[in-house]
């Protein structure tokens, strides 16, 4: 049986498209999964396979990064608020002790 892909002619219809993920049928139509019909495209799949997946964890890796930035950063200003909130207490105070005449 002769390879045709989508740029080439012969006399086949069949048409060879690159699908992502393991394929469970050969371009010739034989079944892969309990077959001895393995080619090394399979591996190549699974090599395919498993970069998409070290992408994909890089990505949410990021994510997390910056999700922790955001966590730490949201810290920080609630810290700030509380600070202020104190000073703020404070200032007002001693302003209504001299208005008094406690100072």
């Amino acid at each position: 049986m002769s390879h045709v892909s989508a740029s080439s002619t012969g006399t086949s219809t069949r048409v060879r498209v690159r699908v992502p993920g393991i394929p469970k049928l050969c371009w010739c139509g034989e079944n892969l999964e309990n077959s001895d019909h393995v080619f090394k495209w399979v591996d190549e799949a699974m090599i395919n396979e498993i970069e998409q997946l070290d992408f994909q964890v890089g990505v949410l890796e990021e994510l997390l990064k910056m999700e922790r930035n955001r966590s730490l950063e949201r810290k920080e200003t609630n810290k700030m608020m509380g600070m202020v909130l104190v000073l703020s207490g404070c200032i007002i105070m001693v302003v209504i002790g001299k208005w008094w005449g406690c100072y």
